[in-house]
C-alpha cells in the first residue's frame, strides 16, 4: 500500500507541476530571431539540471515518473519538484540576443544561430554553465541532450546534420565547389626572386570559415617543387586571405618565361582535419622585368618599347599579323557575384604598335551586354594588354554553363581607322572550378 501511495503522490505532483508551467509557456518555445540570415542554424533538444540540496539530489523531471532509485530521501513536495530543473532553464547564445527557456518537458529550440564557433550558456536561478559548439554550418540542425550540474554542462547525446536528418556524430564536410579563389596579383615577374613582398590568395564563398588556416599551402606546376606554406592566413570579412613570400614563388613554376601561363593550386584542410581540398588559379609571367609595380612602371616601360618597335616596323610596309591570348582562359560562372579580379587580352605580333588603345573592346555573345570596355589598355614590351573586370567578362556571355567552350572576340582599330577583330576560345567552369 505504501508503494502504491508513493507512486500516486508522485503522479499527482508531477501533473500539477507540468500544468503550472504549461500555463506560461508553449510546448515548443523558440528564441527571437534578430540578425538571422539564410544559412543560420537551429539548435534544439532537452536540457535538465541536477542540483544538490544537502545530502539529497534533485533529479530531472521530463513528464515521466522518476525511477525509485533516484528519489533519495528528498521530501515529496511540489516545491522540490519545481526545483528539479525540468523547466526554467534559460539557454542563450553568448554575445547575441538569441535566448529561450525550456518547457515543462525540458525541451528547447533556438533558431537563427549564426554559423561558426558559438557558446551556449545554460543557466538556472542558482547555476550557470557554458557549452562550446565549434564549426556550426549554414542550415545545420543540432540536437542536444544536456544536463546542467553546478557550472558544468554535460552532453548526454549530440547529433548534427545539414539535411535535417541526424547523422552519426557531427562530422564536418566542406563543399569545395562552393568556394572561389583569386590570386592577387595574377601577373608575376621573374624578379620576384629578389623581392620581399607577398602574393595573396583570397578564398571566398560559403564554408570558408571551416578552413584550417594553419594548413593552407600553395603548389605550382613544377613537379620537383615542394608545396609552399602560407606565411600568414587570416579570416577577414567575406574572405580568407593567405599570403605567400614572393622570393619563393618562382621556384614553384616549371620553365617560367615571359608571357608563359601557369596553373597554381591552393591546398588546405577543414577544421576537423578532413581533406585535403584544392582550388586552382592561373597566373602569367609579365613580359618585362620591372615586377614590383605592375601598373605605372609597366606602362612607362611599354611606351618606350612601343616607340622603338614602331620605328623599326614602320620600315616593314606596315604588315599586320596579330594573335590574341585571353588570360585566364578558364572563366568561372561565379564571377558574376565575386568577379573582383581581371581578365587580360594580350594582342601580339606584327603591327601591334598601330593599335588604337582607346578602341579596344571585348565582345561576347550576350544580345544586350555583349560589349565590354576595358579598365585599362597599355602597350607593354611586344604586346598590347587590355584588362577587363571578371564580372563584366563573364557577363558578356549569354547564359554560360559549366563545361562549355565559348568564343569571345576582341575588336579594335589600327591607325588610319582600319577595323580588326581577333577571337579566342575560353572554357567555362562552375563555382570553385
Amino acid at each position: 500500500m505504501r508503494t502504491r501511495r508513493l507512486i500516486l503522490e508522485w503522479s499527482v505532483l508531477i501533473a500539477a507541476a507540468l500544468l503550472s508551467v504549461g500555463c506560461n509557456s508553449s510546448s515548443h518555445p523558440t528564441a527571437p530571431q534578430p540578425n538571422t540570415s539564410i544559412g543560420s542554424a537551429t539548435v534544439k533538444g532537452t536540457a535538465s539540471a541536477i542540483t544538490s540540496n544537502g545530502s539529497n539530489v534533485v533529479f530531472k523531471i521530463s513528464g515521466q515518473r522518476p525511477e525509485a532509485d533516484k528519489l533519495g530521501d528528498l521530501p515529496l513536495t511540489l516545491a522540490n519538484l519545481a526545483k528539479s530543473g525540468a523547466n526554467g532553464i534559460t539557454i542563450t547564445v553568448a554575445g547575441t540576443s538569441l535566448t529561450t527557456t525550456t518547457d515543462a518537458g525540458g525541451l528547447f529550440e533556438l533558431t537563427g544561430v549564426p554559423e561558426g564557433n558559438q557558446s551556449l550558456v545554460f543557466s538556472t536561478t542558482t547555476d550557470s554553465g557554458v557549452l562550446d559548439l565549434s564549426g556550426i554550418r549554414p542550415q545545420e540542425q543540432i540536437e542536444l541532450e544536456v544536463v546542467l550540474q553546478a557550472s558544468q554542462v554535460n552532453v548526454v547525446d549530440m547529433q548534427r546534420s545539414t539535411s535535417g536528418e541526424p547523422d552519426s556524430g557531427g562530422d564536418i564536410e566542406l563543399d569545395v565547389d562552393a568556394l572561389t579563389l583569386q590570386l592577387a596579383p595574377d601577373e608575376w615577374n621573374l624578379n620576384y626572386t629578389n623581392s620581399s613582398g607577398t602574393v595573396a590568395a583570397f578564398i571566398r564563398g560559403e564554408g570558408r570559415d571551416l578552413i584550417d588556416l594553419d594548413s593552407i599551402e600553395m603548389m605550382g606546376d613544377n613537379p620537383d617543387a615542394d608545396p609552399l606554406a602560407a606565411s600568414s592566413a587570416t579570416a577577414q570579412g567575406d574572405n580568407v586571405r593567405a599570403r605567400f613570400p614572393k622570393n619563393r614563388l618562382i621556384d614553384l613554376l616549371q620553365d617560367p618565361a615571359p608571357g608563359s601561363m601557369h596553373t597554381l593550386a591552393i591546398r588546405f584542410l577543414d577544421s576537423e582535419g578532413g581533406g585535403p581540398y584544392e582550388l586552382t588559379g592561373d597566373i602569367v609571367i609579365e613580359d618585362d622585368d620591372d615586377g614590383e609595380d605592375d601598373g605605372e612602371d609597366g606602362e612607362d616601360g611599354g611606351e618606350e618599347d612601343g616607340e622603338d618597335d614602331g620605328e623599326d616596323d614602320g620600315e616593314d610596309d606596315g604588315e599586320v599579323n596579330l594573335t590574341l591570348e585571353i588570360q585566364p582562359s578558364n572563366w568561372n560562372t561565379n564571377w558574376l557575384n565575386n568577379g573582383n579580379g581581371s581578365v587580360s587580352a594580350l594582342i601580339r605580333g606584327e603591327g601591334f604598335e598601330g593599335i588604337d588603345l582607346d578602341s579596344v573592346l571585348l565582345v561576347g555573345d550576350h544580345p544586350e551586354d555583349g560589349e565590354v570596355s576595358p579598365t585599362s589598355s597599355t602597350r607593354q614590351g611586344n604586346n598590347v594588354r587590355a584588362r577587363f573586370r571578371q564580372r563584366d567578362a563573364i557577363g558578356s556571355l549569354d547564359d554560360p554553363q559549366s563545361g562549355q567552350t565559348r568564343t569571345v572576340t576582341v575588336t579594335f582599330t589600327l591607325d588610319g581607322g582600319e577595323p580588326q577583330e581577333l577571337t579566342f576560345d575560353v572554357r567555362i567552369n562552375g563555382p570553385g572550378g
